[in-house]
């Protein structure tokens, strides 16, 4: 009995300072970010540059829809004549942290946000790296280069915040381990995959299957046995039916509206060495050039800016890493896994051609840029890093042991904050844009710039034909005029009667939902002036596509009629989800 209350007491004793010093860590880790990413606070109302027009436009249309409209997210009139907005792989109203750009409006929420992911992603970061056995003071290191690299500040230069779910991997990752010693944390690493494509982060979602799929399968042939495997799969099952309320629609509206390519981006060991190691990681200063065959466009000239390369580490985190090959002999799995995200980097200049294998496999064909898998890389090389550290931090015969650990730790802090932090001074440098017009009636135009321009006419009320997207249905809404002020003369409007022109009434318009009066003499087709989907209805017949337009055949007489979005797949993964949410904690708390 003794022993046993001793062994209880160790045990609390244990979890205490554990608690402890995570949130000591996690302190830190505030302080340092608010250091770090401080220039974005300069101008806290100004707009950003790059694709920031775009991704702040993804942001406030859901906003709105809820705030105003009282509804749920799922059409987006503002651009491309009528899009999806929640089967849009990029939208991320689902995320967790969406809560701030409700509150403090796109703009200020998404600056809010870069900080929130930062924290979230060295915290978690930490907690991974006390999981695979780093010490308690080396733990610090792998969340400031996994995070401080410049591949994180230089996405937000470009406007890419379906990369914030990158952070997430860490915790995914973290509650796989400990899935293959007690099950239940398969639920919990399903949650945090699932917060990754919630927030819009396509890319990090199949990177995050990328890494743990390669990594089961090395520690299947480790192990010799399938449990690494197993419980990955479990993972990506729970993960897909929890999810179903994104997973499904976004299915539908991809393999509809979705073309792949032939990717074509130059890579290089110089251009490699220059992303890792060059301490000039300026945007401006370095682009390449590339030429791919659109279906239907022909060739297209593309050009990949810094963004894509750059992930600053420097010369001690890579001799660290290098290190690593000799002394964690016992850890090849990991080794193993940054050499093959390392090689994927690469593209096609290696001899295994690895990026040309991966997209010939289903799903994986419609990746874009090699290069984006070094911020994978980066994550792997972090923990390599710690765990080398780790020995120099265990060298008990070194008496200054912890005083060297704690200086390599500084000296690479402050050269992350000196090379990447001034990033973040060159996004937010555009005062907010005049909105053109008061907001009244709804109407599309063509827009001289919608790449920037996109979210200036959704301000004031207007859609942007022309869009800066390459998924959405095939554009056949058309437009009054240009976003300049001038008008078109063939344009009929928002709605009519397709056999007569004869404008018709628009007396509710929402997002989700249309009203429209019309009266008519005989059978006559009502159109909407927006792209058909098959999830449009109404309550009283059937939606048809006229000219691939929404459209409905009505009799003589006055008509009133309800156009609403509501597709089937959403019902479907609505249901699915909230039943798997309910089994998933069920199964969680009652799991031993």
């Amino acid at each position: 009995m003794r022993n046993y209350i001793y062994c209880i007491a160790r045990k609390v004793k244990k979890n205490k300072l554990n608690l402890n010093i995570n949130w000591i860590s996690l302190i830190i880790f505030i302080i340092i970010t608010l250091i770090f990413v401080s220039p974005i606070f300069k101008n806290f109302e100004y707009w950003g540059v790059g694709d920031w027009d775009q991704h702040v436009f993804y942001n406030d249309v859901p906003r709105k829809t809820i705030l105003e409209y009282n509804q749920f997210p799922l059409w987006n009139p503002y651009y491309c004549g009528g899009n999806a907005m929640l089967a849009h792989p990029e939208s991320s109203f689902l995320s967790p942290f969406y809560i701030f750009i409700l509150i403090f409006g796109a703009v200020g929420g998404l600056k809010i946000l870069i900080v929130l992911h930062i924290i979230t992603g060295m915290f978690g970061m930490f907690l991974l790296s006390r999981k695979v056995g780093i010490g308690k003071i080396s733990s610090f290191l792998p969340p400031i280069i996994f995070m401080m690299s410049s591949w994180f500040p230089l996405r937000m230069n470009a406007g890419h915040s379906l990369y914030f779910g990158m952070v997430f991997l860490p915790y995914a990752f973290l509650f796989y381990l400990k899935s293959k010693e007690n099950i239940k944390y398969i639920f919990i690493s399903a949650l945090f995959l699932l917060f990754i494509i919630f927030s819009g982060g396509t890319y990090p979602f199949i990177f995050s299957i990328i890494f743990l799929g390669f990594y089961a399968l090395l520690e299947t042939i480790k192990t010799k046995k399938t449990k690494p495997i197993e419980i990955l799969a479990f993972i990506i099952i729970f993960t897909f039916l929890l999810g179903a309320i994104k997973f499904f629609p976004s299915i539908e509206f991809v393999d509809n509206y979705s073309f792949s390519r032939d990717d074509t981006q130059p890579t290089s060991f110089n251009i490699l060495y220059n992303g890792l190691l060059s301490r000039n990681q300026n945007i401006d200063s370095r682009f390449y050039t590339a030429n791919y065959e659109h279906p239907t466009a022909g060739e297209i000239k593309v050009e990949w800016y810094w963004h894509e390369y750059g992930a600053y580490v420097g010369i001690i985190p890579l001799i660290l890493f290098i290190t690593g090959f000799f002394l964690l002999r016992k850890k090849w799995v990991l080794l193993l896994t940054s050499l093959f995200l390392l090689f994927l980097s690469l593209g096609e200049i290696t001899t295994f051609n690895l990026w040309r294998v991966l997209r010939a496999l289903p799903v994986f064909s419609t990746l874009h840029g090699p290069s984006r898998f070094l911020m994978l890389f980066i994550f792997s090389l972090a923990l390599v890093v710690g765990l080398v550290l780790t020995k120099i931090e265990n060298l008990k015969k070194l008496k200054l042991r912890k005083y060297i650990v704690v200086g390599i730790i500084v000296i690479v802090l402050i050269d992350m904050i000196l090379v990447s932090s001034p990033i973040f001074g060159n996004i937010f440098l555009l005062r907010p844009r005049e909105i053109i017009r008061e907001e009244t009636d709804f109407l599309q135009v063509v827009s001289l710039s919608p790449e920037y321009l996109t979210y200036r006419n959704f301000n004031g009320n207007l859609g942007t034909l022309n869009c800066y997207d390459r998924l959405h249905p095939k554009i056949k809404a058309s437009s009054i005029g240009m976003d300049n002020g001038t008008i078109f003369t063939d344009y009929t409007g928002e709605s009519y009667i397709a056999e007569t022109g004869e404008v018709t009434e628009i007396t509710y318009f929402s997002p989700n939902k249309v009203i429209i009066n019309a009266v008519v003499t005989e059978k006559s087709t009502l159109v909407l002036n927006q792209n058909y989907d098959n999830g449009w209805k109404t309550k009283n017949g059937d939606v048809v596509s006229y000219n691939g337009l929404i459209a409905k055949e009505l009799g003589p007489g006055k008509n009133i009629v309800t156009f609403y979005y509501l597709p089937n797949t959403f019902i479907i993964g609505l249901i699915t989800t909230l039943l798997v949410f309910i089994f998933g904690f069920y199964w969680y708390y009652k799991s031993k």
